[in-house]
C-alpha cells in the first residue's frame, strides 16, 4: 500500500515536504509542488489509502479529550473530527476535562491500554504525562492538538489552529481604526499559551500605536459567560472605563453584553466589544457580536487526517498547521462618543 515515503521517493523530496503539500501547499515553492503532484497521481495516493494501510490490530477508536463539550466552538470541531472518522469507518469517543490543570485519568487508562488508536486534544491537557512517559520511554499512541494549546508541554505535538497573535492584532487595529484609545482586555484561564498569544497580539498593536493599557483595564473572565459578566461589571464601574473591550472568547463577550444591558450601558454607543471564535450564538446577540471566526469544522477534519497520517507513518506529522481566521464585522463595535 502506498505510503508518504513512497510519494516522497518518487518525487525526490522529503516526507515532510509531502506532508506540507497535503496540509499547507502554499508554504512550498511552486517547483516543489510540481514534483509532488504527479507523484501523488501516479501512485494513486490519498488519505483514504492511508487509513486502509493501518496495521491490523487497531481498534478503530479515536479519543477526543475536550475541556468543554457544551462549548459551541468545540462542538463544531468535534463535528469535523466525526465527519472525517465516518469516512474512514472509525469511531470517536469524547471525554470532558474541565480544567487545564486537571489530568484526565479515565482517558489515560483507555489510551494507554491501547483501547484507542490515537488522541485529539481540544482545549485540554494530554491524557498522559508526556514528560514522565518520555523519560520512561512509554510508547503511547499519537496525539494531535486541535485549536488552542493550553500547556507548554503540548507545543512539540502536531497541531491545527489559527494564528492567534495575528488575529488579535487585526481585531485591535480595527478598534483603533474606529477611533478608540482606551481599550480593555478580558482574559481567560491563566497559563494558556493560546490566551497569552491573544493578549500578546492585543498589546503589540497598542504599543505600536503608543496607546498605554491601564492594569485595571485587564481582567480575568475564566472563559465563561458568568466570568464575562463579572469582568464587565468591574470595567464599567471604573472611574475611567474603556471605550472598547477585546474579549479572549465569545462566551465572555456574550456575558459582558448581557451585564452591560443590565447596567444600562449601551453597546456599542457607550462601549464597543469584540470576541473570538464566532460561535453560533454570536450573530444572534443584540447587538450581533463582532468577532474573529475560526474554521472550527475544518480544524476538526484536519486534526483527524493528521492523526491518520501519524498512525500510518509514525513521525511524519510534526509542527503547526495554520488555518486562516476571519474578522467578522457586525454591530457590537462603533466609533467612540466624543
Amino acid at each position: 500500500m502506498t505510503s508518504l515515503k513512497d510519494v516522497a521517493k518518487l518525487a525526490g523530496v522529503s516526507v515532510g515536504a509531502v506532508s506540507r503539500y497535503l496540509n499547507e501547499p502554499q508554504r512550498l515553492r511552486e517547483s516543489t509542488r510540481r514534483k509532488i503532484a504527479p507523484a501523488i497521481e501516479a501512485l494513486n495516493y490519498s488519505p483514504n489509502s492511508l487509513a486502509r494501510s493501518l496495521r491490523r490490530g487497531k481498534t478503530g477508536l479515536v479519543m477526543v479529550v475536550c475541556s468543554a463539550i457544551g462549548d459551541p466552538y468545540f462542538g463544531d470541531v468535534i463535528y469535523g473530527i466525526q465527519r472525517g472518522a465516518k469516512e474512514h469507518g472509525m469511531t470517536v469517543l469524547v471525554r470532558e476535562v474541565r480544567s487545564i490543570h486537571e489530568r484526565p485519568s479515565e482517558a489515560s487508562d483507555i489510551v494507554l491500554s491501547r483501547k484507542a488508536d490515537g488522541v485529539i486534544v481540544l482545549g485540554s491537557n494530554s491524557p498522559f504525562d508526556l514528560t514522565a512517559d518520555a523519560h520512561r520511554k512509554v510508547d503511547h499512541p499519537p496525539v494531535v492538538v486541535g485549536g488552542e494549546i493550553v500547556s507548554r508541554l503540548l507545543q512539540p505535538l502536531p497541531s491545527v489552529r489559527i494564528d492567534n497573535v495575528a488575529a488579535a492584532q487585526e481585531v485591535t487595529r480595527y478598534l483603533i481604526g474606529l477611533g478608540h484609545r482606551r481599550l480593555g482586555f478580558i482574559a481567560g484561564e491563566p497559563g494558556s499559551p493560546m490566551l497569552d498569544d491573544r493578549e500578546i497580539g492585543f498589546r503589540d498593536v497598542l504599543s505600536q500605536n503608543d496607546i498605554p493599557i491601564s492594569p485595571e483595564h485587564r481582567v480575568h473572565g475564566d472563559l465563561t459567560v458568568e466570568g464575562g459578566r463579572r469582568a464587565m461589571r468591574h470595567l464599567m464601574t471604573l472611574r475611567s472605563p474603556p471605550t472598547a473591550i477585546v474579549s479572549a472568547n465569545d462566551e465572555m463577550a456574550i456575558g459582558a453584553i448581557g451585564e452591560a444591558r443590565a447596567m444600562g450601558v449601551a453597546i456599542p454607543d457607550d462601549v464597543s466589544i469584540v470576541g473570538f471564535d464566532d460561535i453560533r450564538y454570536s450573530a444572534a446577540m443584540n447587538p450581533p457580536l463582532t468577532t474573529v471566526a475560526q474554521p472550527a469544522e475544518a480544524i476538526g477534519e484536519q486534526c483527524f487526517y493528521r492523526l491518520i497520517r501519524a498512525l500510518a507513518e509514525p513521525g511524519s506529522e510534526t509542527g503547526v498547521q495554520i488555518v486562516p481566521h476571519k474578522l467578522v464585522i457586525r454591530e457590537s463595535a462603533a466609533p467612540p462618543r466624543r
